[in-house]
């Protein structure tokens, strides 16, 4: 897999619950690249889409580490690592998430 590290802010978070046999808890989150007019679609799984829910909205900076992946609809970043910006001095909070 590709590894892939962006940066960008968010637009918008749909958090789901997928119950298969095991319940698992899945956000999306569209993410607009400061470099490009275009928005990348962030898959996070279990704690990081629980932890996206609780403290994370739109219009926030984010940093994600993660792995490119295709789908049927096109490439996809599943996220492994997600990490708050600080809009006023452009540094990294740090406490991971």
């Amino acid at each position: 897999m590709n590894k892939v590290i962006i940066l960008g802010k968010i637009i918008d978070i749909q958090y789901k619950l997928v119950d298969v046999g095991k319940i698992y808890a899945i956000a999306f989150i569209n993410l607009k690249l400061n470099k490009s007019k275009n928005a990348i679609k962030i898959m996070c799984k279990n704690d990081i889409a629980d932890n996206i829910y609780r403290k994370f909205i739109n219009g926030m900076e984010i940093l994600i580490e993660g792995n490119l992946q295709m789908t049927k609809k096109g490439i996809i970043v599943n996220a492994n690592y997600v990490e708050k910006v600080f809009e006023k001095y452009g540094e990294m909070d740090k406490k991971p998430i």
